[in-house]
């Protein structure tokens, strides 16, 4: 008599789709954290710059209309040594929260550096944009920030800039727009400044 051997492999897939799907739902989270500012909880610079770049190549190229503002909080320094870094950090965090609301889904919002911000409205001209930084530039300036027992006021500078032949490449436009925001600081702070 032959004898045959039979062996029955029997594997459960559901932990290797459970793994699986951590493992997606991991990747995605990374590429969030890649994109976003972890206090702010906006897009970081890198990303920012980035969009920035595909946004101006695709303005220039169907001939539409690209608009910048810079944004940066007046005083920030002091507002730290009066508060300590946890109440500029709260202020931080809800500036960009109260900013987010008043713009539309298009409109790409990135922390540049410190308190130091960028809004890119795509197919906005310079009057549009204006209007957008006036917004914001009263909308600030009207807020109260609770931290601990205090209340905390701040304003902010706002320097606006319009893609343009002038500006050869988004680096020119960030220029411009900066340009714009230091114009605003020296005319007085809390106000708005377009080139």
């Amino acid at each position: 008599i032959h004898k045959k051997n039979i062996c029955i492999l029997i594997e459960d897939v559901t932990d290797v789709c459970h793994y699986q799907g951590q493992l997606q739902k991991a990747l995605h989270e990374l590429e969030q954290m890649s994109r976003i500012d972890g206090l702010t909880q906006i897009y970081n610079r890198k990303y920012w710059q980035e969009s920035l770049d595909q946004e101006y190549a695709k303005a220039k190229r169907h001939s539409k209309s690209l608009s910048l503002i810079m944004l940066d909080l007046d005083h920030f320094k002091s507002l730290n040594d009066n508060y300590g870094h946890q109440g500029g950090d709260v202020v931080l965090m809800e500036v960009t929260a109260q900013v987010s609301k008043l713009l539309r889904l298009e409109d790409v919002f990135g922390r540049y550096g410190g308190e130091e911000f960028a809004i890119m409205l795509p197919e906005t001209d310079i009057a549009g944009a204006v209007n957008v930084a006036n917004r914001i530039c009263k909308h600030i300036a009207n807020l109260n920030f609770n931290y601990q027992t205090q209340r905390i006021k701040v304003t902010a500078s706002l320097g606006v800039a319009q893609a343009s032949d002038e500006a050869l490449s988004h680096e020119e436009l960030i220029t411009h727009a900066d340009k714009a925001l230091y114009q605003a600081k020296a005319n007085g702070r809390n106000q708005v400044f377009s080139v």
